[in-house]
């Protein structure tokens, strides 16, 4: 994959609709582009509501996508086996 320039927003993807929403509306004030969305709710309503992103309900899938990093905003007690996926798919 080739290196980003300085310049170049960090292209992120979001686990956790629900709870990342914020983030998600904020993302491009912190510099960041909100490029894909893991959501492992069964609401298709809140999948549809993400029409502008790629929405993932498998999270390998969601780490295949061209992002540079991953923001968990899911339970707590979650983060651990999502983030160790998301650090060896080499992403921060």
């Amino acid at each position: 994959m080739p290196k980003r320039a300085k310049a170049d927003r960090i292209r992120v993807g979001v686990v956790g609709r629900g709870r990342g929403r914020t983030f998600m509306h904020q993302a491009a004030a912190a510099g960041m582009e909100l490029v894909a969305i893991g959501d492992c709710g069964r609401s298709v309503w809140r999948r549809r509501q993400a029409v502008r992103h790629r929405t993932y309900t498998d999270y390998d899938a969601f780490l295949a996508h061209d992002l540079d990093a991953v923001v968990l905003a899911n339970y707590f007690h979650e983060y651990a086996p999502f983030a160790i996926k998301a650090l060896r798919a080499g992403k921060t």
